[in-house]
């Protein structure tokens, strides 16, 4: 399994209301069979399990975000490695290790376990249960609440496609949502008479994405270059070259949906505003022009 460049994001810690970055320990959102860092030997298990720290985050059962609280451990049998269950957690240099770590949501009160491996030097989270998958992508889902659109979810299994080492198949979600939201701005500056469905089509994406000024968001088009990569990792580039942008590229992505999700509430916004200002201005009509 190959190894995975750190993904560069940050927690809450709720216990002590300060940010913890990815300097100390960083399991909770970690994709699985990346290492954790800084944890290089067997007995370090302990500093996972110890950890009394509680993580915002989404939880499936409840269907929206919520405090996970540390509960206590959780052993479990690799089916590769025949283990007496009185041994579990003893046998630090016996060349393995295998233990969980379980929270508990604190509005529904399920659990969340995560399933760790100790494995040449390194610590794995080699599971999850819910799974990964569906804590991130309903993650996204409330941090990016496009409506009517998959692209949280297009985003999501390009994270998973990613945690299983699949990294030319990331990209090829990435572009598709890099894509889509390309074209729904060209479908909106056609509609106001910008220029041609003919003429669009003609020009390169550089051009495009300067034609669409107006309509995208400022972090796609002060980085035009980030389709260029993507392509590029898609029809040639390795897995290793794809992993090693991967992170850079995803949080792009990430911040360009956040920014358009902020444009549309604020366009909403102002709409409602106007709306009743309008009728206001109908219902004090009479009053307004006397006073004029």
């Amino acid at each position: 399994m190959k190894k995975f460049s750190k993904t560069n994001y940050i927690y809450m810690t709720l216990e002590k209301g300060i940010i913890m970055s990815q300097s100390e320990i960083d399991y909770f959102e970690k994709g699985l069979y990346e290492p954790i860092k800084g944890l290089s030997r067997p007995e370090d298990a302990e500093k996972i399990l110890s950890d009394k720290r509680s993580y915002r985050s989404f939880c499936p059962h409840c269907g929206d975000m919520s405090v996970w609280v540390p509960k206590g451990r959780r052993d479990f049998e690799s089916p590769f490695v025949q283990m007496d269950p009185s041994s579990r957690m003893k046998n630090y240099f016996g060349g393995y290790i295998n233990f969980g770590k379980a929270f508990e949501c604190s509005l529904c009160h399920h659990e969340l376990v995560f399933y760790f491996k100790y494995e040449d030097n390194k610590i794995l989270k080699v599971g999850s249960y819910p799974s990964y998958k569906d804590i991130v992508r309903g993650k996204l889902m409330k941090e990016i609440a496009i409506p009517s659109s998959k692209i949280p979810r297009e985003l999501s299994t390009a994270l998973g496609l990613r945690a299983q080492g699949v990294l030319i198949g990331a990209y090829a979600y990435l572009r598709r949502i890099y894509e889509t939201l390309i074209e729904k701005a060209a479908q909106e500056a056609i509609k106001n008479n910008e220029f041609t469905y003919e003429d669009y089509k003609k020009e390169h994406l550089v051009e495009r994405i300067k034609k669409l000024k107006k309509h995208l968001p400022e972090c796609m088009q002060n980085n035009p270059i980030a389709y260029g990569i993507l392509s590029k990792g898609i029809h040639e580039l390795s897995e290793e070259d794809c992993e090693s942008a991967f992170d850079l590229l995803y949080e792009l992505i990430k911040n360009i949906l956040e920014e358009t999700e902020r444009k549309r509430v604020k366009e909403i916004r102002e709409k409602a505003l106007s709306a009743g200002l309008q009728k206001c201005a109908q219902r004090f009509n009479s009053s307004i022009n006397q006073t004029t």
